[in-house]
């Protein structure tokens, strides 16, 4: 049973009885197949690939260990869950296909964040991938007024409608496009403002 092995945490300690995989049948288990030079003649240690499906089942919910191994796992690919306020360390939407491959992380409470909804169609029967929908109100709030990664993160995201907050009216698209831009009314807590020919209201 993967969540029960120690031989990830104990390898030196379990190699030491490696003989026992040529005479009574037994394997040692990881979740990561291992390569283990030996001298020529010398037999190989025998591992067991374990996935992250098999490390991060529903088991998790009622086995504490196996809980914290399949935890430990998924903090291998961390970036693809990343949260509110450091979105801009998130993979996920660069590497989405990667981050999919981990979806089994969310039976221990991680899910995927992106900026934009994401629909996944999955076979009846298999967990959908969940996500988080980050609002630009949830990036432009009062904590950047004190919290400067977060102002950089908000202007970021405000710079991809710039052109409703251009200086110069000509290059403006706040006259075609008000509704649009509004809703991205909170990046005025950045400094930026909507450029019109006529008073915002």
């Amino acid at each position: 049973e993967p969540a029960l092995s120690c031989y990830k945490m104990e390898r030196e300690w379990c190699d030491e009885y490696e003989a026992c995989t040529h005479h009574v049948g037994m394997a040692f288990t990881t979740s990561a197949s291992s390569a283990k030079a030996t001298p020529s003649g010398t037999p190989t240690t025998t591992t067991k690939t374990i996935s992250i499906n098999d490390l991060c089942n529903q088991d998790v919910l009622t086995n504490k260990r196996q809980h914290s191994i399949c935890l430990e796992e998924c903090s291998k690919r961390s970036c693809c869950f990343e949260d509110v306020p450091v979105l801009a360390l998130s993979c996920y939407e660069e590497e989405r296909e990667w981050c999919n491959e981990y979806e089994a992380c969310t039976h221990v409470g991680m899910v995927f964040t992106t900026s934009s909804p994401s629909a996944k169609t999955t076979p009846a029967g298999t967990p959908t991938t969940t996500t988080k929908t980050i609002s630009i109100n949830d990036l432009c709030n009062q904590d950047v007024l004190t919290n400067k990664r977060q102002h950089s993160i908000c202007l970021e995201e405000c710079s991809k409608r710039s052109c409703c907050f251009e200086d110069e009216p000509a290059l403006s698209c706040y006259e075609e496009d008000k509704e649009w831009c509004r809703q991205y009314q909170a990046c005025t807590l950045v400094g930026m403002t909507f450029t019109t020919s006529t008073p915002v209201v």
